[in-house]
């Protein structure tokens, strides 16, 4: 069954107890499967496979078996990327089917066994039904992908689980969100050493900083290359490994000595298997070193390791290790085991493989930049000034690797002496199962949630909207780029003898030139262009970021409620919102289907909303400050607005322009807003309260210092306004909204925790223009110096303030009423 996004699960469809989401974890090495809410992957299977030529053969034991001219792929890329999507469908498959759903009946064997004339070649017939195997149809699919994975393979991804496997919902999870999830922090900063690559992730409230994204090839492949590189560059001579299908038996040696092996004979007729097998038993032994042998140098701030730190390891036998190969070759080793290590802090302690290896072509010697120090430094430069000590008081460390003696604190260590005075806090699961399955085991988190229901992709969707409804679905990680049209406001000459056709064309057809997206900044904050100076707050991705999080918190507070006006779902037909911002609004309405026949759309003065949308929805640029917006008078249903207070000189006359362009009759205008006077009914908030200060100044820095004034205290304006401008059916609703977690109420707290945070990661972008060179005038470092003692009073929970927000919403009258509301004179007193 087909549902809306936005539906309630039932247990059957989504969630719960009779049949749980089952969750995929696909990497490099391994793909990790298990039902959402457990806590760890029931099914582990390697991520290679064997391929002998007439079949492929998946499963641990399976492909270490040697098989005639048997050859080892993985469908993944280098990258992480699916590069093969045939077998990775296949081995995705098997990892599910093999312990978790189990493997279905099969379609031709029943039908056989029912009808024999209806099945005339049963092999064939029950080869077929195998691949056209709708496996999921039972359970819902959470898959996790890397943070840089493509557009083309979420989309092929999306089309596997919800057409070839039938899933009923599909949601795409990106790993460093998961991760962050899966550790209890919606920010830090993940830290991941896969096989194929060591990425950094910001992560600010679940949702992935994307320009803060780095990666390079230095993962546990790499850690590998450098093993092979220091056994070949042995001395006096190179180790070679043999591994363990080759040794048939072998004898005790000392230290240093030849092996004594006996090696396995092959029958004459016996092709042996390719390369590609070798290497990857190969590849055993060496994880097998990489994780007995490897350490991270543990005294970094005495001595460091290269020069000092590498002759004190070689000649220190505390730091000997002995370690045996397959054949029974065994040697210790010292300072090559942290050397290996090292060579992920500081790249001059790469050692060089061997000339014209493919090792030495896959990796050559790594640049500062790709170190993990660099890869940290580059991430943090990315985000926003405000959110770094938040990202490193919770760094998180996933991945395998990460699991090498001594990582952690090395890890810390080389962070807190790049930010000396910043706090910096590491968390590193101490179970390896939480390490090396952190992903998904995030991903079992947030799928085993009541609330996450809405973000699955149902079959109905994909069905309308097809893959790219994947792209959707991620808005709020996604990097906006967008090209809407502009709505730009005409010099009356010009305008003034156009007609209806030539507005219209000028509508769709004008262009957005360069100069548009030619982003001012100030004080390292970013701002629109278009109309430059009309709105005083960023636009940039952490305010994006901040924006969607706002419009999350106030659907939590409202039950999901999106509109109050009493609209007619089968004849509203036009919706407008004014101030869209991110554009969750417009896209929310829509998938919510509560208006079906709607035109949604979104206009602001920033190209900040998402690429993908529904069909129904359209994001244009517009100044709804000005006179005359363009459009056809008498023709829309619904205005909405949220949180426009300080972006009018006059709202009463962005109220009037309003009024025109709504349905006569049947046309609502909706206005929300947050009143900037902070109120307490107990008596714990004080006059002085940094916070209050704050909003008093922001109160007298929008009306008696800005030139011309956009004033923020206008929500209890908003009736008169609305009553004056000739609106009937008026109706005003207001409700607190604790900006802390006071209430004893858990929905209130949850709000009230949220709001905080929001505000607390805004209260820059707020203060910035009003506080400095517009408004009243502070250097950036008066102004830096009062946020501080504004964010702390924003935690202290000791203080039940609230503030009040306040949704008002009137009908512009018909033509009949209009006349007879003129004829009324007006009540005196």
């Amino acid at each position: 069954m087909a549902l809306n996004s936005r539906d309630e699960p039932k247990t059957a469809e989504y969630a719960g107890d009779e049949v749980s989401a089952l969750v995929l974890d696909p990497g490099y090495y391994s793909v990790r499967a298990g039902f959402a809410g457990e806590d760890t992957p029931k099914s582990v299977v390697p991520s290679f496979y064997a391929d002998t030529g007439s079949a492929i053969l998946f499963g641990d034991h399976v492909i270490d078996v040697p098989r005639d001219n048997v050859a080892i792929k993985n469908p993944m890329g280098n990258d992480g990327i699916v590069e093969d999507w045939d077998a990775a469908q296949a081995l995705w498959k098997y990892t599910f089917a093999s312990k978790l759903t189990g493997v279905r009946p099969n379609r031709a064997l029943q039908e056989w066994l029912n009808n024999p004339e209806n099945v005339p070649n049963l092999h064939k017939a029950m080869a077929d039904a195998v691949d056209t195997e709708r496996c999921l149809e039972e359970h819902p699919l959470f898959l996790t992908e890397p943070s840089w994975n493509n557009a083309k393979a979420r989309e092929k991804a999306t089309e596997i689980a919800l057409e070839s496997w039938a899933t009923p919902a599909f949601y795409l999870g990106r790993s460093g969100v998961m991760a962050a999830f899966g550790a209890g922090k919606p920010t830090a900063l993940v830290i991941d050493i896969g096989a194929t690559q060591l990425s950094v992730t910001p992560v600010h409230d679940g949702m992935i900083l994307k320009k803060g994204v780095m990666k390079s090839n230095l993962g546990g492949n790499y850690m590998s290359s450098q093993v092979r590189a220091m056994l070949a560059a042995n001395e006096p001579q190179p180790i070679i490994i043999r591994p363990h299908y080759l040794i048939k038996s072998k004898q005790p040696v000392d230290a240093g000595q030849s092996p004594n092996a006996v090696l396995r004979e092959f029958p004459p007729a016996f092709t042996p298997p390719q390369e590609s097998f070798r290497r990857y038993q190969e590849e055993k032994v060496v994880l097998e070193f990489k994780e007995l042998m490897l350490q991270a140098w543990n005294h970094p701030s005495q001595q460091p390791f290269r020069g000092q730190g590498e002759l004190l390891t070689r000649e220190n036998g505390q730091y000997m290790h002995p370690f045996e190969f397959p054949d029974g070759y065994n040697q210790t080793f010292s300072s090559e085991r942290f050397r290996i290590v090292e060579s992920l802090f500081d790249n001059q302690n790469y050692i060089p493989p061997p000339a014209g290896s493919e090792d030495a072509a896959q990796w050559p010697q790594p640049d500062a930049q790709s170190t993990l120090p660099g890869l940290i430094r580059q991430s943090l430069g990315q985000v926003d000034v405000d959110i770094r000590p938040n990202l490193l008081s919770n760094i998180v460390l996933t991945g395998s690797a990460t699991l090498i003696k001594g990582f952690a604190d090395r890890v810390q260590y080389e962070v807190q002496k790049m930010y000396p005075s910043t706090r910096v806090r590491l968390q590193a699961a101490g179970m390896p199962v939480e390490r090396k399955y952190g992903s998904w085991i995030g991903g079992s988190i947030m799928a085993s949630l009541g609330t996450f229901h809405q973000m699955w992709i149902s079959k109905k969707e994909y069905d309308e909207h097809g893959a790219s409804i994947v792209e959707k679905r991620s808005v709020m990680s996604k990097t906006p780029n967008l090209t809407p049209v502009i709505i730009e406001s005409p010099a009356a000459e010009s305008v003034s003898g156009s007609s209806e056709t030539e507005v219209d064309q000028m509508r769709n057809t004008q262009s957005l030139s360069e100069s548009i997206t030619d982003y001012p900044t100030y004080w390292g904050r970013r701002y629109h262009r278009y109309h430059e100076g009309a709105y005083l707050y960023p636009n940039d991705d952490v305010e994006c970021e901040r924006l969607n999080q706002l419009h999350e918190i106030f659907r939590l507070h409202f039950d999901g409620r999106l509109y109050w006006s009493p609209l007619d779902p089968d004849t509203t037909t036009k919706v407008l919102d004014l101030g869209t911002g991110t554009g969750l609004w417009p896209i929310d309405l829509s998938d919510s289907n509560l208006l079906p026949r709607a035109e949604i759309t979104g206009v602001d003065l920033s190209i900040i909303q998402p690429e993908v949308v529904p069909r129904n929805v359209f994001f244009e640029i517009q100044d709804c400050s000005d006179p005359d917006w363009y459009r056809d008078e008498g023709s829309i249903d619904l205005i909405h607005s949220r949180f426009m207070a300080g972006s009018f000189v006059s709202y009463k006359n962005a109220i009037k322009t309003s009024r025109k362009y709504l349905k006569p009759g049947t046309g609502w205008l909706e206005l929300h807003e947050i009143h900037y006077n902070l109120q307490c009914d107990d008596g714990t908030m004080k006059s002085d309260w940094p916070l209050k200060r704050w909003e008093e100044t922001m109160d007298y820095a929008s009306t008696k210092k800005l030139k011309p004034p956009r004033p923020l205290r206008v929500a209890g304006e908003l009736k008169e306004w609305m009553q004056l401008s000739g609106f009937v059916d008026i109706q005003e609703h207001i409700q607190k909204i604790p900006i802390s977690p006071w209430p004893r109420d858990s929905r209130l707290k949850e709000v009230g925790k949220r709001l905080a945070q929001n505000l607390a990661d805004g209260i820059a972008g707020f203060s910035y223009k009003l506080l400095g060179d517009y408004g009243m005038g502070w250097s950036r470092e008066e102004v830096e110096l009062n946020l501080m003692e504004v964010r702390k009073s924003i935690k202290d929970v000791s203080v039940h303030a609230y503030v009040q927000y306040w949704t008002v919403y009137g009908r512009r009258p018909s033509k009949e009423e209009e006349r007879a509301l003129r004829r009324v004179p007006p009540a005196v007193g």
